[in-house]
């Protein structure tokens, strides 16, 4: 406990001896506020006072602490000296009495530090103010220059105070802005700005000579072209100034006395000549004074330019084709010269015909006013833009965004054309349409014409753009939801095929969902129904497989092409509403894309090779080793003879449904196939071969399915084909 007692005590002691170091250092705590009044630019070779004041002043909580006797010290940097001060020198200090001695002493400890002591402080309550004039020699200094405050003991903040710079050169030429000018208009151009680089630049008398290029002139007869002095130029004399042609001559004396930069301003006009270039207008300018050429300089005023518009678009945005309320980005329409958009005239905009506007939204206007255009029906590929009234002395702008509605098979750059209200025509891409699907195939399979149940390769549908296979309802340009089965991607094949099943439908990518119950092939079968139950929120893809196809003998050879489309894709489709009629913002088109899905080769020859196979009890039969779609009557045994359904083994013979003729009344059946005609009768024995009666060992029967079956070996026979029979797999082979 004692211990622990006396480390305690060591510690306060320890602590105790620490404070008191810091005795009496709050005397020279920062109690003021300093500051210079301006930084004045300076030429190299300066000698003088500029005008510039170093102020101390007492903080207003450190009232009274500027103490008799207290001294500190400022000084500047090398390259630079004190100027007229002459050993020691005295300064007040604000709020003594006036007549009262000077209680501030300056003394120039060297060429670069002064020392100021306070020698007498007055005790007035407010804070004191001690104000020091900078006056200074340059002797190689470049950049700024700052004067250093030292407190030495006293109660004066220390710190860098930048009051000058070294100034390049003598002057500076500026312009305000590069205005566009042309012939026959008020060709303002935009306002020169000379300026001293320091003060006291340029001495005595003073000509200033500003040039144009050839075939240019100014226009002084414009009662705004005016030449005006500022600043350290406010005070000066003589002056005046004259055009000649493409010279504009300046001149003035200057005041010697002036204590800041001058300025000129110069306010003009300028007309073009019939043989001027187009492009920068650019000044020669030169300034000579009393000591010679003091500044030779080139600057450009002006832009020269022909009448008319310029237009751009603030972002080519992607725009979805086969969908209504597209939007673009904003597009300005910005005059040239002032006036250029004449008054009561319509400025055009013309897209290509596969694109209707179905809005159009003002953004801005700007020194230009304009109505809202005539939409009309909606079905327009371009916008009429009523011009009101414009104005002559500032270009007029007009900015506005297009909502769209572009045909479902195209896509590219939407290019507008602007003309009209007096300008010439001009184009711009203001968008990119892109297809809200694409649609591939992996492999181009060869099918035969009146083969049935061929298999082809698998189709991928992409996305364009996310959500492009859109939900179970259609919005029109006004964006009013349209009920009715417009859910769905729809694959339609080549006239003459048909889908022999519903192939498999899977989403591979991406969060589309399908309605994956309802895919279904339409009742005429030359159609696929892939509902859609939710759009994606990602750009999704879509595997069809599994495809099979049956061609008729009425389809020609070549290209086997499957459209894709449906509304779910092509949603601004005028088939949408269940007609042709072509609504507002609607097009006729329905598919999107239009693949070659297969080669339709080698037709259907009566004469040509082929085999057969039919299993007893198996509804699928094969010829030439293809299996083709399932029989709706599989061959049968029936008293050691094998019957097979008839309509399925004249398709093997090569004969179409036309060749296959029902009677039901006479309950016959007749097939034909080039010169031969066969008929057969329901429970007769009796065959006609062209007429001719042929005796069978079995009837024809109609089965509880409907379907005419038979021995089948009389009837092949008669159209020149053989009948083999392989009890082993129970098969029937015919060969023709």
């Amino acid at each position: 406990m004692l211990k622990r007692q006396s480390k305690h005590l060591a510690l306060l002691i320890v602590l105790t001896l620490v404070a008191s170091l810091f005795v009496g250092v709050g005397t020279a705590s920062a109690k003021s506020i300093n500051s210079v009044n301006k930084v004045v630019s300076v030429a190299d070779d300066y000698i003088g006072w500029p005008g510039t004041v170093l102020t101390v002043k007492e903080d207003e909580d450190f009232v009274d602490h500027f103490y008799p006797g207290d001294t500190f010290e400022i000084s500047i940097p090398s390259g630079v000296k004190w100027w007229n001060y002459d050993g020691t020198d005295d300064t007040d200090i604000d709020g003594i009495e006036e007549g009262a001695s000077s209680n501030v002493t300056l003394e120039k400890v060297s060429n670069t530090v002064i020392e100021v002591t306070i020698d007498t402080a007055p005790s007035t309550g407010d804070p004191d103010v001690i104000t020091i004039p900078l006056e200074f020699e340059l002797d190689g200094a470049t950049g700024d220059i700052a004067v250093t405050v030292d407190p030495l003991d006293s109660a004066v903040t220390g710190g860098d105070y930048t009051f000058a710079r070294v100034a390049d050169g003598d002057m500076t030429a500026t312009v305000d802005k590069v205005r566009k000018i042309s012939r026959n208009s008020s060709n303002q151009a935009g306002t020169i700005q000379l300026r001293e680089a320091s003060i006291g630049a340029l001495a005595g008398d003073v000509y200033v000579t500003v040039k144009l290029p050839s075939n240019f002139d100014w226009v002084d007869s414009d009662p705004d072209f005016d030449v005006t002095f500022s600043g350290g130029f406010s005070g000066v004399t003589d002056d005046g100034w004259e055009v000649n042609g493409r010279d504009l001559t300046i001149w003035f004396t200057v005041d010697p006395s002036a204590t800041q930069r001058g300025t000129i301003y110069i306010q003009n006009y300028i007309n073009p000549q019939r043989d001027a270039a187009k492009g920068e207008v650019e000044v020669g300018i030169t300034v000579d004074d009393e000591d010679g050429e003091a500044f030779d300089s080139d600057l450009v005023v002006a832009e020269y330019v022909d009448w008319g518009v310029s237009a751009k678009v603030d972002e080519v945005k992607d725009l979805v084709a086969g969908k209504f309320q597209q939007k673009t980005g904003k597009i300005t329409v910005e005059e040239n010269v002032a006036g250029t958009l004449l008054e009561n005239r319509d400025l055009t905009v013309e897209l290509p015909e596969w694109v209707k506007i179905t809005d159009f939204d003002l953004v801005t206007e700007t020194g230009v006013n304009v109505d809202a255009p005539d939409l009309g029906d909606y079905d327009q590929d371009y916008v009429d833009i009523p011009v009101v009234n414009g104005t002559e002395t500032s270009t007029g702008k007009v900015a506005f965004k297009l909502e769209l509605s572009m045909e479902g098979n195209k896509s590219g750059d939407i290019t507008a054309k602007i003309s009209g209200a007096g300008v010439e025509e001009q184009t711009l891409v203001i968008a990119k349409a892109i297809a809200p699907a694409t649609a591939t195939i992996d492999k181009v399979n060869e099918v035969k014409i009146g083969v049935q149940s061929q298999p082809i390769g698998e189709i991928t549908i992409v996305e364009g753009k996310k959500g492009s296979i859109s939900n179970p309802y259609k919005k029109n340009y006004t964006g009013t939801e349209v009920d009715g089965t417009t859910d769905r991607v729809l694959l339609t094949v080549t006239e003459g095929a048909t889908f022999s099943a519903t192939p498999t439908v899977t989403v591979s990518d991406g969060n589309v969902e399908l309605s994956s119950a309802n895919i279904k092939r339409s009742d005429d079968y030359t159609q696929v129904y892939i509902p859609i139950k939710s759009e994606s929120t990602k750009i999704s893809t879509i595997k069809v497989s599994n495809i099979k196809l049956t061609l008729n003998r009425a389809i020609p050879e070549g290209d086997l092409k499957i459209k894709v489309g449906g509304y779910a894709i092509v949603e601004n489709s005028a088939k949408v509403n269940g007609d042709d009629s072509v609504d507002e913002g609607e097009f006729s088109t329905s598919n999107v894309v239009e693949i070659v899905a297969a080669k339709v080769i080698t037709p259907a020859d009566a004469n040509a090779h082929a085999v057969a196979a039919f299993v007893i009890g198996n509804a699928v039969y094969k010829i030439n080793g293809v299996d083709q779609a399932a029989m709706d009557q599989a061959p049968y045994i029936k008293g050691d003879r094998t019957y097979l359904p008839l309509r399925y083994v004249a398709y093997a013979l090569g004969i179409s449904d036309n060749n296959i003729l029902w009677d039901g009344v006479n309950q016959t059946v007749t097939l034909i196939k080039n010169d031969k005609v066969v008929q057969v009768k329901i429970g007769s024995t009796q065959m006609l071969v062209n007429g001719a009666p042929v005796t069978m060992d079995a009837a024809p029967e109609v089965t509880a399915a409907g379907r005419t079956c038979l021995p089948i070996f009389f009837v092949a026979q008669a159209f020149g084909a053989n009948v083999a029979w392989d009890a082993a797999t129970s098969t029937v082979t015919i060969t023709l």
